[in-house]
This record gives C-alpha cells, structure tokens and sequence, in this order.
C-alpha cells in the first residue's frame, strides 16, 4: 500500500471543501484499504469449522484457501495436512489468490508473534 498516494488523495480532497466530492473519495479510498482476515486451520478443531477462530477452524487446508478472499492470513496449527480428492492432481494445495499462509501456531494464538514455527 503506498500512504504517499493516500495522503496525497487526502490532501486534495481538504483543498475541494465541496460535500459532492466527500462519497468518491470514501468509495475511492476504500479500494487502496485492505480488509484482512485471519482465517483459521486446526486438524483437531470441533467447532462449526467455519475458520474464524481456533475452535471453530477448518481442519481441511484446501477448504481454508479456497474459502479466502485476496489479502487473508491463513494460520495453520501443528499438524500434517494432505491434499484431499479423487484424481492424481489432487495431490497438492492450490492456492489461485493473493493470500499469506502461516504455519508454526499451537492452536490459541492472538498474534503472528506468539508462533513458534521451529517448534511447531
């Protein structure tokens, strides 16, 4: 994200003082603003497997990316994980957006800086 181009978009919003400009330059605004999430997979998780929270996190991998929207963070927990389907190109993850994946979690973690990755 470059905040020179956003601060300069903000400059030269403050110099049109006209409220006709202020809803395209929220809706312009928004587009240089990721929204993140953290997305969550442990094999032994019980929840509703939906990967919002450790307890409710996938235990499939392949669901978790494929379940990501451009920009998420999936956490994995300590574990091994396969590929899953019924043809020989199936045996690998296919990851086809721009997501950041995670692994060395324990599986109650808050923060990126909480895993140990040597360890898990």
């Amino acid at each position: 994200m470059n905040f020179n181009i956003l601060n300069q978009l903000f400059q030269n919003y403050l110099k049109f003082k006209q409220m006709r400009y202020f809803i395209p330059f929220i809706a312009l605004l928004s587009t240089y603003l990721p929204s993140t999430a953290q997305i969550f997979v442990k094999q032994d998780a019980t929840g509703i497997l939906d990967g919002t929270s450790w307890a409710n996190a996938y235990t499939d991998l392949q669901k978790a990316i494929d379940g990501s929207n451009p920009g998420d963070q999936i956490w994995i927990a300590a574990g091994t994980y396969f590929p899953k389907g019924p043809t020989p190109d199936s045996s690998h993850f296919l990851v086809v957006k721009p997501v950041e994946i995670y692994g060395g979690f324990t599986g109650n973690e808050t923060s990126l800086s909480e895993r140990n990755w040597v360890d898990n």
